[in-house]
């Protein structure tokens, strides 16, 4: 008696393996595809939301830029009357502070935030020198609050 085997044919095999390997192959290919997409979209996302904290950043700004300049406009009329105390510099110290702040949010060019900076400086100096060295200083403060004021009225900030 002939025992008979039975055998797959090659072809068959071959045809298994590929119905098998293609489909694998094409969902991992889909994965890759599908993760880019989603990096580029958190991507863009990313940019949206920092577009709009800065929007909402120069809203306030231009919410408060009127009160700013009123409040600077009183401190120069009341440097015009010597008025130059511990409380006005305070005053003066804690807009500036405001300033810088849009400053640096709304990104101020360079220049800018220099002059800032140094009326801070000049302001924050004021408070801790001598009161010989304070009235040298008084002078300077006029001329600083006319470039913040300057500064503010940019139109490149709004």
């Amino acid at each position: 008696m002939v025992e008979s085997t039975s055998y797959t044919p090659l072809w068959v095999t071959i045809v298994g393996y590929i119905t098998t390997v293609v489909p694998c192959i094409v969902s991992i290919i889909l994965e890759i595809l599908n993760r880019k997409k989603q990096k580029t979209f958190e991507e863009s996302l990313k940019e949206i939301k920092k577009a709009q904290a800065n929007a909402i950043d120069k809203y306030k700004f231009l919410n408060e830029k009127n009160m700013i300049l009123k409040k600077l406009n009183n401190f120069d009329l009341q440097l015009k009357k010597d008025l130059l105390g511990f409380p006005l510099a305070n005053d003066i110290l804690i807009v500036i502070v405001k300033i810088q702040g849009y400053a640096n949010t709304i990104k101020f060019c360079v220049p800018d935030q220099d002059e800032i900076s140094s009326f801070y400086n000049l302001v924050h100096n004021y408070l801790n020198v001598d009161q010989g060295d304070r009235e040298k200083m008084t002078c300077k403060f006029r001329e600083k609050i006319q470039i913040i004021k300057n500064i503010i009225n940019k139109g490149e900030y709004s």
